[in-house]
């Protein structure tokens, strides 16, 4: 009967001491189990960096997260400036034939399908400054492995 006693205490003793044991452990490493934000100043740097684009109004709801001495994530919205991304989207293509085009038109059929294209070239235009802007991020600070840059 004392036996029996004396192996719950030992139970009980073991089973203590290794929550114990796990409890330090995860209040030690938290911030490796689950992540902290990266730190402010270099979070303001990269929102600087970006405002400083032609390209980009202002950057709101930045989120990021340090998973790990080498791996970050940053995402942000991003409102960007149209005349910008209009002029560049306007750089890529024949401004004579593309009034030519336009003056062509004779009804609203044909002008809804030259704006549906030119719309397209627009939208390619920001995805390439999307992707321009994410690779800066990446080029400048190479921990940051995941870039996720929302259009608004």
């Amino acid at each position: 009967s004392s036996g029996i006693n004396a192996e719950y205490g030992g139970s009980i003793g073991v089973g203590t001491i290794l929550g114990g044991m796990a409890i330090f452990i995860v209040i030690r490493n938290k911030d490796a189990l689950i992540g902290r934000s990266m730190d402010l100043a270099k979070q303001t740097a990269i929102v600087n960096m970006l405002e400083r684009q032609p390209s980009v109004l202002c950057v709101n709801d930045v989120k990021t997260m340090v998973e790990g001495p080498s791996y970050a994530r940053f995402k942000a919205e991003i409102f960007f400036h149209p005349d910008t991304l209009t002029e560049q989207c306007l750089k890529s293509q024949d401004l004579p034939t593309l009034l030519r085009e336009a003056n062509s038109m004779v009804d609203e059929r044909g002008m809804e399908e030259w704006l549906k294209e030119q719309n397209k070239q627009l939208i390619d235009t920001l995805a390439l400054e999307v992707d321009r802007l994410e690779g800066l991020i990446k080029r400048k600070y190479p921990e940051i492995r995941h870039v996720d840059l929302e259009i608004l």
